[in-house]
């Protein structure tokens, strides 16, 4: 059974991933658009791969956190 405790702290966790997730997405759209319209350069690729590897390691911990009932 889990405390209380544990429920809040998954609960923030799950919050604080998913504002990091909304943030990184919208990095993500607007370097997208500017790729679209005027192309990116070599360092705003990597910005780019930088954002995109976030997003996965922000989604695998999401995976890892316990699931609440």
């Amino acid at each position: 059974m889990k405390r209380s405790g544990q429920l809040t702290s998954n609960a923030d966790s799950v919050q604080q991933i998913a504002t990091e997730l909304s943030r990184l997405f919208d990095q993500q759209v607007e370097m997208t658009k500017r790729e679209a319209f005027v192309g990116l350069n070599p360092a705003e690729r990597e910005e780019y791969d930088r954002i995109t590897e976030r997003i996965r390691e922000s989604y695998a911990r999401l995976a890892k956190l316990p699931a609440s009932r």
